[in-house]
């Protein structure tokens, strides 16, 4: 019980086991979702090109599939929301954010997704899938 009660207390002062503050140390291996939400996403030259937006979940397996990149445009500004393959995605402890396997003319070419047709099939049209997949494993 007393481990309950601490974790209780740890989400009632906002942090949850695992978790230090957002710029604290970035040596804890688990994270918070809302700590993922909004973390910056650096190209594979190392520019900041957005940041994640949101996430999809398999509901059945708890797995993240995609993060949603708000790729930035001219003078900071959203230019689009990109999906990108999870897997892709590695934290960057030095930088606080997630590093891509890409640039950020190569995250915006990829297969689009509107707002709608998220919330509607949540990414779970294969036929976008494969489109995805292929774009970012040729």
């Amino acid at each position: 019980m007393r481990l309950f009660r601490d974790m209780i207390g740890w989400v009632a002062h906002g942090e949850a086991a695992g978790d230090g503050p957002p710029d604290g140390p970035a040596g804890h291996r688990i994270i918070r979702a809302s700590g993922v939400t909004q973390a910056p996403v650096f190209s594979a030259s190392g520019e900041r090109c957005g940041r994640i937006f949101d996430l999809s979940i398999d509901k059945r397996t708890g797995r993240i599939v995609y993060a949603l990149i708000s790729v930035e445009g001219d003078l900071g500004l959203l230019s689009r929301v990109c999906p990108a393959p999870w897997n892709l995605l590695r934290y960057d402890a030095a930088r606080g954010g997630y590093a891509a396997p890409a640039e950020r003319a190569d995250l915006t070419a990829g297969p689009p997704i509107t707002p709608e047709e998220l919330r509607r099939v949540g990414a779970s049209d294969s036929a976008w899938q494969d489109r995805l997949a292929i774009y970012y494993n040729p």
